[in-house]
């Protein structure tokens, strides 16, 4: 299912507001807001020119970034170091050599760090070592470390274990041991392995970090990583024996089963957390008989950890737990009764959410109907019949209830709404609330809400509408080439309507990434107006 959007920060903040104040009694029709073209431009920021010509120059630019930048324009640049597959690392690596002894430039060198960790160059990682060892400035050593972990070069291992014990800060000693965990092989094994086994002896230099090196070694998936759990795990605590035995789960080791089953006495075991994973790892290893004597277990931790094991899709496979997913689904307590039910709606039963789409069939003013319908409109709770039973329901419902409807077939990405979407967003006689929804909800219904889309725009959106409107057909145009099209085309041409085309091409840089660079270019070379101009050139400034 797409990822529903909401609404935009000036509908929420201004745009309802306004909408409110130029309706009839907050139900009638909303009056026509007419601005001279332009006004929904800024006036000229006085901000530089545009230096690039050519897209060649871009890379440079957003290594320039690295040192000034808003937020939203160091996010952008960071990501394109991760998909510009032509950009050489060899210039970031010499930005941060510059800069290694200069501890006023952190905050560059911690951005370049990341950048450099974006690049996916490997032969880079030694740079970055060099910053561990040499910056005064634990955030940019934490970034180094981290960007190693990316760029997942072995090399760095002797350098991170060498490190690791001069490191005083938390921050980048965590980094470390996650860094070796992630990178592997046998140095960083027997290093995280000795670690562990010096706490746990409670007889270590590292007493600060063996919980990191504890966890950072059961991350590991070396060779050697059954064996040496089995050697370490003789004599733990039982809360960290549980973990490695759920680690050897993982790896696939049968041999654990057993043992395991002793972790699911609450007599025996009275930490919840330590019998959870006990469950967790019988359900890896497709234990189902042995997870059932969970079911009654006093603790509710322990029953969510049966009941999201008998959702795995090996559980699902065997057809395991039916009747306990079952007794599940009919409990009082939704926190239960909903992921069951959504278990269970996995596997196509849906016997019992018939009840559930009864009661919503009289909503709104049904026994139950609104908890009904909160329910139908959860993710994983799905059923084609869901929303041919709320449309019936449709003519029943107030603006209130219509929202709710309306934000549930957005979910269900319901093509069958559309139909009453349409009439009701031509209906001048609709809530202004209700017809804002209905334009959310056609961008989260998709592709096909497209042509209702372009019939609104057809008619008119007012200018208290138009963000929610642009942002309905960019949430489309995100997965639709035809939607991109249009995108375009608005952003393109000079003589649409001010408020249109000012969140058109505000929205550019988001859906259309790097390729947004030429539109840009060309609206701000064509702009009929000096403000056009203005806006083009300072989006062009932020991000490129």
């Amino acid at each position: 299912m797409q990822t529903q959007f909401y609404l935009s920060a000036a509908i929420r903040h201004t745009g309802l507001i306004l909408v409110l104040l130029f309706s009839e009694s907050c139900g009638g029709k909303t009056e026509e807001v007419t601005r001279p073209q332009a006004s929904y431009f800024p006036p000229p920021s006085g901000r530089p020119a545009y230096p690039a010509q050519s897209s060649s120059e871009l890379p440079e630019r957003w290594l320039g970034k690295m040192g000034m930048s808003s937020k939203e324009g160091l996010r952008f640049a960071l990501e394109r170091f991760g998909d510009t597959a032509s950009y050489s690392s060899e210039a970031i690596v010499l930005k941060i050599r510059d800069l290694l002894h200069s501890p006023s430039e952190y905050a560059v060198l911690h951005n370049l760090c990341k950048a450099l960790g974006r690049t996916g160059d490997a032969s880079a990682a030694p740079v970055l070592v060099e910053v561990m060892r040499t910056s005064s400035v634990p955030v940019a050593r934490t970034a180094s470390i981290e960007a190693m972990e990316l760029l997942g070069n072995p090399i760095v291992v002797p350098d991170l274990i060498a490190w690791v014990g001069l490191e005083p800060e938390l921050g980048p000693r965590q980094a470390i041991f996650s860094c070796l965990g992630s990178l592997g092989g046998a140095e960083a094994a027997d290093f995280l392995a000795k670690v562990a086994k010096e706490w746990l002896s409670q007889n270590s230099e590292y007493s600060r970090s063996g919980q990191l090196a504890w966890t950072a070694f059961l991350s590991l998936e070396t060779p050697s990583t059954i064996q040496k759990l089995h050697e370490m795990a003789t004599g733990l605590p039982l809360s960290l024996r549980a973990q490695a035995l759920l680690r050897l789960a993982q790896l696939g080791d049968f041999t654990v089963k057993e043992e395991l089953r002793t972790f699911l006495s609450y007599q025996h075991v009275p930490s919840a957390g330590t019998r959870s994973t006990a469950v967790e790892a019988l359900a890896l290893l497709g234990s189902w008989d042995a997870m059932s004597f969970a079911v009654d277990d006093p603790d509710p931790m322990v029953r969510m950890a049966v009941l999201k094991g008998f959702r795995l899709p090996s559980a699902i496979a065997a057809g395991a737990g039916k009747e306990i997913l079952y007794s599940f689904a009919r409990s009082q307590d939704l926190n239960f009764a909903l992921p069951a039910l959504q278990a269970l709606c996995e596997r196509g039963d849906r016997v019992l959410l018939e009840p559930w789409l009864r009661i919503a069939a009289t909503y709104p003013n049904g026994p139950q109907s609104a908890e009904a319908i909160n329910l139908l409109r959860q993710e994983g709770v799905s059923d084609s019949r869901t929303a041919p039973f709320l449309l019936q329901r449709w003519e029943f419902c107030d603006d209130s209830a219509k929202i709710d409807l309306l934000r549930i077939f957005g979910r269900l990405q319901s093509v069958e709404a559309l139909e009453v979407i349409q009439a009701t967003l031509l209906d001048e006689t609709t809530h202004p609330e209700v017809h804002l929804m209905c334009i959310v909800q056609l961008g989260n219904i998709g592709p096909e809400a497209l042509p209702i889309l372009l019939k609104v725009k057809e008619r008119g959106v007012p200018d208290v509408f138009a963000e929610s409107w642009v942002s309905a057909l960019a949430h489309i145009a995100m997965e639709d080439p035809a939607a991109r099209s249009v995108l375009l085309e608005l952003a393109l041409d000079g003589e649409e309507g001010s408020a249109i085309r000012y969140h058109v091409i505000s929205v550019l840089p988001k859906i259309l990434k790097s390729d947004a660079w030429p539109v840009l270019m060309e609206i701000r070379n064509d702009a009929q107006t000096t403000r056009v101009a203005s806006y083009a050139k300072d989006l062009l400034l932020e991000y490129f």
